[in-house]
């Protein structure tokens, strides 16, 4: 029997949490991660928070103390500054310690997962996406459902990201 993990998701994009949704059942359906990983948004929030509001911490603390959350993944944008020095000034800023908190950063911003998934590296994602494709941030969520998991394999962020998701 497997055990059922709940994990709860922090993003910046208003679409975001539904994409996240669309692409976890997708590793499942994969076989990448475990059937028995949910994932779930903190009720009032609709899994978006703004990184540099210091209230973030307590919305972490709640879902964290209430056990609704086995982990918390933060999806954050690093806009081209560094994963690693935006993941730094995330958790300095919120106070973060527990090891129950995942912090993900993209180089750029989740639309970075697209562009690689079509073979493209680009700088500004949405932007190429936008004048090539006529995207909207609002497509967002439709956008999992044809993401080339394999091609994803490389990218830094997706890698932590499943691995966050995999991890008790």
């Amino acid at each position: 029997m497997n055990i059922v993990r709940n994990h709860c998701l922090l993003c910046e994009d208003a679409h975001g949490f539904k994409f996240f949704q669309k692409l976890v059942q997708r590793l499942k359906e994969a076989g990448i991660i475990p059937e028995s990983i949910n994932v779930k948004e903190k009720k009032h929030t609709n899994g978006m928070i703004n990184p540099r509001n210091p209230k973030v911490r307590r919305v972490i603390a709640a879902m964290l103390s209430n056990k609704s959350c086995d982990k918390v993944i933060v999806l954050l944008d690093a806009d081209g500054r560094g994963a690693e020095k935006v993941e730094k000034e995330f958790r300095e800023k919120q106070r973060l310690k527990s090891g129950k908190v995942v912090v993900v950063v993209f180089e750029t911003e989740v639309e970075e997962w697209i562009t690689a998934s079509l073979g493209v590296n680009e700088r500004d994602p949405s932007t190429y996406l936008k004048e090539h494709y006529g995207y909207r941030k609002s497509e967002l969520p439709s956008k999992a459902e044809g993401l080339d998991l394999k091609q994803l394999s490389g990218v830094a962020s997706f890698e932590r990201f499943v691995e966050a998701l995999k991890d008790p």
